[in-house]
């Protein structure tokens, strides 16, 4: 027999055995992979939507799973805490001890910026509010443009882009379109309150809405910063309008 005869088959042999080895771990792994993960030990994920989030966890809990809230989010109409979502949903077939995400109705409506309305049709006023999510309140007319003269809420003129809770309603002031004067509007900037006053009525127009810029801690130490609308030398506003005006240091 020659000697590389010889090593040929015992390689062979070894090469055989180690192969038959490999593939008998690998079926013990499986198996016992199979035992630890309990393939056979599935749940149904139980229908918890609409649930108050404390129901809901306790009832996943008997189900043998994981309560999991992911996410709060506003839904008008819906009580505060009653589960909206669930991840995954009712009937699936999951593992025990699984985790199912829950996306909760929140206690508050979140801020929304207050769109800018004015000059806008009655109509497309109200389509934009309701894509904001705020409701129209109270219409109430006076002479001017046919269109939203002003926006209103508790009495009070609105500026465009202030946060305001969503679901708000917001009343809205519509012109006539009859007995149109229209007017200059002067420049405040620089002025106090009480020159703006006198200022607006010398033109016909009255004082709106008040605000500060962010930082001011003394109001007695203020001039007018910025105004709406545009201070304009043509008449551009109809005469009994206001303007509103935001304060900032001096």
């Amino acid at each position: 027999m020659a000697i590389g005869s010889y090593f040929s088959r015992q390689a062979l042999k070894h090469w055989v055995m180690a192969t038959l080895s490999m593939i008998a771990t690998t079926y013990l792994l499986f198996r016992m992979a199979g035992c630890y993960t309990r393939h056979d030990d599935v749940r149904t994920v139980p229908d918890v939507k609409n649930m108050y989030v404390e129901d809901a966890e306790e009832v996943l809990d008997d189900a043998g799973l994981v309560a999991v809230v992911s996410d709060s989010t506003y839904q008008d109409g819906v009580e505060p805490g009653a589960v909206l979502e669930q991840n995954p949903e009712a009937g699936s077939q999951v593992k025990k001890n699984r985790k199912v995400y829950l996306i909760i109705n929140s206690s508050q409506p979140p801020l929304v910026p207050m769109p800018d309305l004015r000059d806008l049709s009655k109509r497309e006023a109200i389509a934009i509010l309701e894509t904001r999510g705020l409701k129209v309140g109270k219409i109430y007319t006076k002479p001017g443009f046919g269109a939203v003269l002003d926006q209103l809420f508790r009495g009070m003129s609105v500026p465009p882009g202030m946060k305001v809770r969503k679901g708000l309603e917001i009343d809205l002031v519509i012109g006539t379109g009859t007995n149109v004067e229209l007017v200059p509007v002067p420049n405040l900037s620089g002025l106090s309150k009480e020159e703006a006053i006198a200022r607006l009525a010398e033109v016909g127009l009255s004082l709106g809405f008040e605000n500060y810029e962010p930082g001011i801690v003394d109001s007695s130490k203020v001039k007018i910063v910025r105004q709406y609308p545009a201070a304009s030398a043509q008449p551009a506003i109809p005469k009994g309008e206001t303007v509103d005006i935001w304060y900032g240091k001096r």
